[in-house]
Parts: C-alpha cells; structure tokens; sequence
C-alpha cells in the first residue's frame, strides 16, 4: 500500500504471507508448484530466521511501580506485530513433521521458551500456545524442552519474573502426557524446581499452576503427595 506507515505495510505482509499458508496447505516439498513458492525451503528458512529477528529481542522491561498484586499491567507497543509473527509461526508449525525437524533451527525451541517470561502477559499466551504445539509436533525435541525448562525455573531472576505461571500450566500439560511409571526425571523437577517455588514471595501469582503440576505428579504416583503436603504446609 502505497504511503502507508512503515508498521502498517508489515503488518498487511505478514497476514498475506500467513494467509497464503494457510490457504496453500503445507505440500510435500517434491509437489511443490509456482504457485506455492512459499513453501521452498528457501524460504522457509527466511520465515524463521525473521521470526528469530523480531520475536527473540531484549525483552522491554515491565513498569517497577506496579502495584503488589497487579499481574502484566505492562503492555508491550511492539505487540501488533508480535501477534502477527506468532500467526506466522502457528502457520509454519503445522509443516509436515519430518520437515518441522529438518527446518526448524536448533535453538530455535530453547529461545521460544525464554519468551513465556515476557512482561506483556498476551505474549505469553502466544509463546505458551507455540511451545505447546511445538512439544506436540516435535518428540525429539521434547527432552531438550523440559531440560531448558527446569533451566529457566532454577534461574533465580526469572523466577522472580512473571511468566512463571504460564511456564507452569505448560509443565502440567507435559505432565499430563507423561507414561508410567513416572521417569527420576521429574520426579527431580518436582523437588529442584516445583517445591522451591512455594517459598516465592509472589506465590499468588503462579499458584493455579503450581496446584495443576502438584495434582498432576500425586495422580501419577501417589507416594508423592507425603512430600508435596509436607512441603505446602512447612511453607503454606
């Protein structure tokens, strides 16, 4: 559109590019036609490394005179155009699996998940809806996942920070998934990351996530509950 703002013509590209994604399909890439140019690998690549660009940034600081108990007042001007690169990525995370594996870059997940602590709470919803999908489509993947996870929760400063209840509800999700008998593995999430968190002074802030994590694990295996309930009530 010509003489239109800068963001405004961003905008209008993005949402041309997602809807041509989406209205294409994603085909497999030796069917590919000149009418389906977007989904060479070429440019594929191009998408996520745009996306890197503008979604993994310095995140802008949230306000230092909030009150108390308020959750996210801060909301982030860039989100219009955040919104529209989480679109593009919802468009590119349904790419057929074995292409998501080969395409997707390495460290891409592991920088995603870092964006569930942005101060604006409807970018974490965006990030905890893609890293969801991301989990789903993605087994091998998965372990890298929860390794950056339980990273993320043991640093001390971002524990402090919002988004660790989005974090949360998206551990109890992979919980929830879990096979039995219940892997070392999270039973050490539980004790290193989950029980620490009941000692947060914002505990209000991410307790129905903390709650849906502890049910989850007791479900799983019972014997759990003994050191969950302790914990709560030493702390509670």
């Amino acid at each position: 559109m010509q003489g239109a703002p800068l963001a405004t013509r961003q905008l209008e590209t993005l949402d041309e590019i997602v809807s041509l994604c989406r209205s294409n399909g994603w085909l497999p890439l030796s069917l590919l036609t000149a009418s389906a140019v977007l989904l060479t690998e070429k440019a594929i690549d191009d998408c996520f490394r745009f996306l890197g660009h503008v979604l993994f940034r310095p995140l802008p600081a949230a306000p230092s005179d909030a009150a108390p108990n308020e959750i996210s007042p801060f909301r982030d001007p860039a989100f219009p155009l955040l919104s529209a690169c989480y679109a593009l990525l919802s468009a590119l995370l349904a790419l057929p699996g074995d292409a998501l594996s080969r395409l997707l870059p390495a460290a891409f997940p592991r920088r995603l998940l870092r964006l569930l602590f942005a101060p604006d709470r409807r970018e974490r919803r965006r990030a905890k809806s893609a890293v969801h999908h991301l989990y789903a489509r993605l087994p091998d993947r998965r372990a890298a996942l929860r390794r950056e996870l339980q990273f993320l929760l043991l640093d001390a400063e971002l524990a402090q920070a919002d988004g660790v209840q989005e974090a949360l509800e998206f551990y109890a999700g992979v919980l929830k998934g879990v096979a039995l008998p219940l892997r070392a593995e999270h039973r050490a999430f539980l004790q290193r990351c989950l029980l620490p968190l009941l000692k947060r002074p914002q505990l209000g802030q991410c307790f129905c996530g903390l709650d849906a994590c502890f049910r989850v694990l007791v479900e799983k295996d019972g014997a759990l509950g003994v050191l969950v309930g302790a914990t709560w009530a030493r702390h509670g």
